[in-house]
Protein backbone atom coordinates (compact mmCIF):
# COMPACT_ATOMS: atom_id res chain seq x y z
CA UNK A 1 0.00 0.00 0.00
CA UNK A 2 1.50 3.48 -0.90
CA UNK A 3 0.76 6.48 1.11
CA UNK A 4 0.49 9.54 -0.85
CA UNK A 5 1.36 13.37 0.61
CA UNK A 6 0.00 16.58 -0.98
CA UNK A 7 2.77 18.81 -2.40
CA UNK A 8 3.18 21.13 0.43
CA UNK A 9 3.74 19.41 3.18
CA UNK A 10 6.92 17.84 2.84
CA UNK A 11 9.15 20.04 5.88
CA UNK A 12 9.15 23.23 6.74
CA UNK A 13 9.43 26.57 4.51
CA UNK A 14 12.26 29.22 4.49
CA UNK A 15 10.07 31.91 5.81
CA UNK A 16 8.77 29.46 8.29
CA UNK A 17 12.32 28.78 9.63
CA UNK A 18 13.82 31.88 9.21
CA UNK A 19 10.69 33.21 11.52
CA UNK A 20 11.71 30.41 13.75
CA UNK A 21 15.86 31.37 13.71
CA UNK A 22 14.62 35.32 14.61
CA UNK A 23 12.28 34.58 17.91
CA UNK A 24 15.22 32.22 18.97
CA UNK A 25 17.89 35.05 18.60
CA UNK A 26 15.49 37.45 20.69
CA UNK A 27 14.93 35.00 23.24
CA UNK A 28 18.58 34.51 23.39
CA UNK A 29 19.47 37.79 23.62
CA UNK A 30 17.39 38.66 26.39
CA UNK A 31 18.27 35.80 28.27
CA UNK A 32 22.12 36.19 27.95
CA UNK A 33 21.07 39.85 29.34
CA UNK A 34 19.45 38.68 32.36
CA UNK A 35 22.50 36.13 32.43
CA UNK A 36 25.24 39.10 32.27
CA UNK A 37 22.63 40.82 34.67
CA UNK A 38 22.30 38.69 37.42
CA UNK A 39 26.00 37.99 37.54
CA UNK A 40 27.15 41.68 37.69
CA UNK A 41 24.60 42.01 40.74
CA UNK A 42 26.35 38.72 42.62
CA UNK A 43 29.87 40.18 42.19
CA UNK A 44 28.62 43.51 43.38
CA UNK A 45 27.08 41.65 46.67
CA UNK A 46 30.52 39.84 47.28
CA UNK A 47 32.71 42.95 47.15
CA UNK A 48 29.84 44.85 49.70
CA UNK A 49 30.34 41.77 51.81
CA UNK A 50 33.97 42.11 51.20
CA UNK A 51 34.00 45.64 52.74
CA UNK A 52 31.91 44.96 55.17
CA UNK A 53 33.45 42.16 56.56
CA UNK A 54 36.61 44.64 56.60
CA UNK A 55 34.97 47.37 58.22
CA UNK A 56 33.63 44.70 61.25
CA UNK A 57 37.59 43.38 61.91
CA UNK A 58 39.00 46.93 61.79
CA UNK A 59 36.21 48.29 64.69
CA UNK A 60 36.86 44.60 66.33
CA UNK A 61 40.75 45.24 66.07
CA UNK A 62 40.40 48.90 67.57
CA UNK A 63 38.30 47.35 70.52
CA UNK A 64 40.77 44.77 70.90
CA UNK A 65 43.74 47.46 70.71
CA UNK A 66 45.00 46.03 67.50
CA UNK A 67 46.90 48.29 64.89
CA UNK A 68 44.83 48.34 61.61
CA UNK A 69 45.85 46.18 59.32
CA UNK A 70 43.44 46.87 56.31
CA UNK A 71 44.68 49.77 54.23
CA UNK A 72 41.41 50.50 52.74
CA UNK A 73 39.83 51.15 56.44
CA UNK A 74 39.74 54.64 57.70
CA UNK A 75 39.72 54.83 61.44
CA UNK A 76 38.46 57.97 63.14
CA UNK A 77 38.69 57.75 67.26
CA UNK A 78 37.07 60.60 68.57
CA UNK A 79 38.24 61.77 71.98
CA UNK A 80 36.15 60.73 74.86
CA UNK A 81 32.88 62.89 75.57
CA UNK A 82 30.13 62.39 77.70
CA UNK A 83 27.01 61.46 75.89
CA UNK A 84 23.78 61.67 77.61
CA UNK A 85 20.88 59.33 76.81
CA UNK A 86 16.98 59.78 77.90
CA UNK A 87 14.39 57.44 78.00
CA UNK A 88 11.09 57.81 78.82
CA UNK A 89 9.82 58.03 82.43
CA UNK A 90 13.55 57.51 83.64
CA UNK A 91 16.19 59.60 84.65
CA UNK A 92 19.02 60.70 82.04
CA UNK A 93 21.87 58.61 81.87
CA UNK A 94 25.10 59.97 81.13
CA UNK A 95 27.71 57.55 79.40
CA UNK A 96 31.31 58.60 78.82
CA UNK A 97 33.29 56.90 76.28
CA UNK A 98 35.00 57.29 72.81
CA UNK A 99 32.98 57.21 69.67
CA UNK A 100 34.49 55.12 66.71
CA UNK A 101 33.98 55.49 63.08
CA UNK A 102 35.59 52.96 60.48
CA UNK A 103 34.63 53.93 57.10
CA UNK A 104 35.53 51.20 54.21
CA UNK A 105 35.83 52.45 50.17
CA UNK A 106 35.14 49.90 47.68
CA UNK A 107 34.69 49.94 43.50
CA UNK A 108 31.15 47.74 42.81
CA UNK A 109 31.32 45.73 40.08
CA UNK A 110 30.03 47.91 37.67
CA UNK A 111 32.94 50.72 38.80
CA UNK A 112 30.87 52.78 40.84
CA UNK A 113 32.80 54.01 44.19
CA UNK A 114 30.95 52.70 47.13
CA UNK A 115 31.25 53.60 51.12
CA UNK A 116 30.28 51.41 54.40
CA UNK A 117 30.72 53.74 57.39
CA UNK A 118 30.62 51.34 60.73
CA UNK A 119 30.22 53.53 63.95
CA UNK A 120 30.19 52.36 67.43
CA UNK A 121 30.37 54.29 70.83
CA UNK A 122 33.10 52.15 73.66
CA UNK A 123 32.24 53.26 76.96
CA UNK A 124 34.30 53.49 79.42
CA UNK A 125 33.95 52.00 82.87
CA UNK A 126 35.21 54.49 84.77
CA UNK A 127 33.66 58.14 85.22
CA UNK A 128 36.32 61.30 84.28
CA UNK A 129 38.06 63.07 86.55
Amino acid sequence: MKLYRSRGSHGFSLVELLIAVAVFAVALTVLIGLFTQSFQGVFSAGRKTEAQYMGQEAMENVLAGIENEYPDAIIVVEPEEDISLEIAFTPPITLYGTMVTVTVNYTDSAGRSRTQVFKSFIPKTTTPD
